[in-house]
């Protein structure tokens, strides 16, 4: 933590052999200015903080092309003030342009917090994103990440230097659509009670399948075959989505009163790979039925997974 407070005075040392060197500055308040390019201010203590946000939205089932938006409600400047009412500017929504902010300090240490709130639904007051720095008077430099269970943030910290340090930070999300694809011509699935999640912020735009009763007919190029379920997967658990459909109607009477039994589950640490959690289950009353469910996983570490659920003959 960043301290003026019990220093050894300008140009002695604190006899640590793994302290910086003692910055012999004048003891002055810390400004914090934002603008388009980062003013370096002189003799004095600043950091330099990038930041952008990469805040995926779905617009629609399986349309992930909006948004969201980030508002500043939180923020903390140790020894000193805000200079000129230049407070923390919110990284432009979908641009993935960084926005940036200087802090600068005469010799007193630098120790700062921004924390963010998404603007829209679904998400909550209470999930936020952040970041902090602590550039001491004397001692290395460092800085981390605050981010609530559907959000995520990543730096690169830099070198050590004596004056001035650049901070690089990304606030973003990770999406997840869950889609179930009726390959067989005749059938009718029809959805037995409603879909549950795990791990994952649902929202609402992504699914066509909200109805607890909803039905899922063969895919003629219509997209009618298609059922979406999307939101946002969390930091801390693996995503799962768990449906249950029966097939109602059927070309084949043998496929009437199948069950399939769908469990997607992404990981949360490597969504690239397939969960042993991942299942299809089909059931037949019959033993003549020749109804098939493949599950396929795709996904990124940095962006959004798709769990696809094939039902075929």
């Amino acid at each position: 933590m960043s301290d003026a407070g019990g220093v050894s005075p300008p140009g002695t040392s604190t006899g640590s052999t793994d302290a910086a060197p003692v910055r012999a500055d004048v003891q002055g308040p810390i400004s914090f200015m934002s603008g388009t390019n980062c003013d370096r201010g002189g003799n004095s203590i600043t950091a330099c903080v990038y930041y952008h946000a990469d805040l995926e939205r779905f617009t629609g089932p399986g349309q992930l092309n909006g948004a969201f938006s980030l508002a500043s409600f939180d923020q903390y400047e140790n020894h000193g003030e805000i200079y000129d009412n230049h407070g923390p500017v919110s990284p432009v929504a979908g641009s993935g342009d960084p926005v940036w902010s200087s802090y600068q300090s005469k010799g007193a240490g630098i120790e700062a917090y921004v924390k963010y709130h998404v603007q829209e639904d679904p998400f909550r007051t209470e999930d936020v994103v952040g970041y902090s720095i602590d550039m001491p008077y004397v001692g290395s430099n460092s800085s981390g990440c605050t981010a609530t269970e559907f959000l995520f943030c990543s730096k690169q910290d830099p070198g050590e230097k004596a004056y001035s340090a650049d901070y690089h930070f990304t606030f973003s999300n990770r999406p997840i659509t869950v889609e179930v694809h009726n390959n067989v011509p005749g059938l009718v699935l029809t959805k037995q009670r409603p879909a549950t999640m795990a791990g994952i912020l649902a929202d609402p735009t992504a699914t066509n399948q909200a109805d607890d009763r909803a039905t899922l007919t063969a895919d003629g190029g219509d997209g009618r075959g298609r059922a979406y379920y999307g939101g946002y997967r969390s930091n801390q658990t693996d995503a799962t989505l768990t449906v249950e459909y029966e097939a109602t109607e059927a070309a084949v009477s043998t496929d009437v009163g199948v069950t399939l039994e769908i469990q997607a589950t992404v990981n949360k640490d490597d969504p690239t790979k397939a969960s042993p959690a991942t299942k299809c289950e089909v059931s037949s009353p019959t033993t003549t039925s020749t109804l098939k469910c493949r599950v396929v996983v795709a996904g990124s570490n940095s962006g959004p997974s798709t769990v696809l659920v094939e039902i075929s003959k």
